[in-house]
């Protein structure tokens, strides 16, 4: 899952994953966005 690895372990990258959004977003609600997508993943990879 390329999201957890950049957020982990290359963080240069990690805000190419947020290009699109027109204001600064702090680094709180990047990693609250990271455990999010986590465990939606987490749940659908269950389910299925």
């Amino acid at each position: 899952f390329d999201l957890v690895f950049v957020y982990f372990w290359d963080h240069t990258r990690f805000d190419l994953w947020f290009w699109q959004i027109k204001r600064e977003v702090g680094s709180e609600e990047k990693r609250w966005f990271v455990i999010l997508v986590s465990i939606i993943f987490g749940l659908l990879a269950i389910n299925f």
